[in-house]
């Protein structure tokens, strides 16, 4: 339920892309090191867009080197609700936000609080269960993310027909779908996810009232702790670290992508309604979040037959083949096919996250949170470029493309589809490939038992 609110924070944006980027006047702002004309320029909404994502992704980055190392330091019984508290605050602030500036503001916070997420959570589902059962608790785990991506666009809905007004039959249903003026209930959204979350902490801590020795922390060998220091030189000397994050910035550079230009790309690329496009979300977060539990469930059923490394690495496949989708998706004109393309990339991008939580907890459990921070540290940059290059190719394709549309005598609304379509091609076409990368990294899986030090100290 923490990962669900996390992806309720951060999909209220994503969502209302278009608009947002419209209200607050992102062709606008201009970054001092990087522009110098004043005058508003709408190439530049789509870059602004992007460094909004990567600066989100460079705060969630410093936040989950933070909170790997507190999570180990301290106990998730009070981090955890603590951090929730604080992302909720920072979204609930997005939604009072009235510039680009501010917006810019509140979603770094919002990065860096979200970020203590996976530390405390996996921490928790490695207390919780053994390793052969942690696919299908980490697959759990994961699903939270498709439930609240599933949840923020009826979230959305319901607060717009709040103050637009409910149809009143089937006729003005279908005319609400089609509308693509419907200003979305965005600020609102914001401000009721933000007090989801406080709800959340209070949840929570009756939950663990009289489980406090679930929590305690397990000895230190020999009764010596490791620093923070040395525990990153060894484990870095260990081929299963590399092998991690080969994983987890290939998985990411998926997921992450699809979740921030998958609106944006059908509502400017393709004619999608904003509402139409809310609604094929939720559908496709819920595939995702079955994606997530049936990626946990088949590697727990497997292993009985491959072993539990083998049912891993055979499920990862399957999911890197699901998420090649995305080749057919980028060329697809409206309709069933091309949903039916983002479907299948969705069940595969979020069906492979729960394999690599499960191969992070193969290092010694005193570790737990500085391993999936420091990897969450490194991918979140990487995340950071990723998102600013695509937000800077989308504006210069889009400026490329018009440049030359007056000579193709289209209509200013045409002309702007086509060049939508024109920038974000290659980007959706290219989403798809990096967990096939991830899944020859783990392929060279050392076969090691759980938990083994590579020190050679369990």
């Amino acid at each position: 339920m923490a990962t669900a609110v996390n992806y309720l924070d951060r999909l209220v944006l994503n969502q209302a892309a278009t608009q947002i980027k419209r209200e607050l006047s992102f062709d606008s702002f201009r970054f001092p090191w990087l522009d110098s004309s004043t005058s508003p320029d709408a190439r530049l909404a789509d870059r602004n867009y992007g460094i909004l994502e990567g600066m989100f992704g460079v705060f969630f980055a410093m936040g989950a080197i933070f909170f790997g190392w507190l999570a180990d330091k301290t106990c998730v019984v009070w981090l955890y609700p603590l951090a929730v508290v604080a992302w909720s605050a920072a979204g609930y602030g997005s939604g009072l936000a009235g510039s680009y500036e501010q917006l810019l503001v509140c979603r770094c916070a919002l990065g860096f609080f979200e970020a203590a997420n996976w530390p405390c959570g996996l921490i928790t589902t490695r207390l919780l269960f053994q390793a052969s059962q942690r696919n299908l608790g980490n697959g759990i785990l994961q699903s939270g993310t498709a439930l609240g991506a599933v949840l923020t666009p009826p979230l959305l809905l319901l607060m717009t027909l709040g103050f637009s007004g409910m149809p009143d039959s089937l006729a003005a249903a279908g005319q609400l779908l089609a509308r693509k003026d419907l200003p979305l209930a965005w600020r609102e959204s914001f401000r009721v996810v933000g007090f989801a979350g406080v709800a959340w902490a209070f949840a929570w801590l009756l939950f663990v009232r009289g489980k406090w020795s679930l929590w305690d922390k397990p000895p230190m060998p020999g009764g010596v702790a490791d620093s923070t220091i040395s525990m990153v030189s060894r484990f870095v000397r260990d081929r299963r670290f590399w092998i991690l994050l080969t994983m987890v910035v290939t998985i990411n550079a998926s997921w992450q992508f699809l979740r921030a230009w998958m609106p944006p790309f059908l509502v400017e690329a393709r004619g999608y309604s904003p509402v139409a496009v809310s609604l094929f979300s939720s559908l496709y977060y819920l595939v995702a979040d079955m994606g997530s539990i049936a990626s946990g469930a088949t590697a727990l059923y497997l292993s009985a037959t491959w072993g539990v490394v083998g049912a891993r690495k055979l499920v990862f496949l399957a999911g890197a083949l699901a998420c090649l989708a995305s080749i057919p998706m980028s060329m697809l004109p409206p309709g069933r096919l091309l949903e039916a393309s983002m479907l299948l990339f969705g069940f595969g991008a979020l069906g492979v996250f729960p394999i690599y939580y499960s191969q992070s907890q193969e290092f010694p459990a005193r570790w737990q949170g500085r391993v999936s921070g420091f990897l969450g540290g490194i991918t979140w940059f990487m995340v950071f470029l990723f998102q600013f290059a695509m937000g800077a190719m989308v504006s210069a394709k889009k400026a490329e493309f018009l440049a030359s549309a007056a000579a193709l005598g289209l209509s200013p609304e045409d002309a702007a589809r086509a060049a939508a379509a024109h920038a974000y091609t290659l980007g959706v076409a290219l989403a798809g490939v990096p967990p096939l990368a991830g899944f020859a990294a783990l392929m060279l899986w050392p076969a090691e038992k759980p938990d083994q030090d590579p020190s050679g100290t369990a």
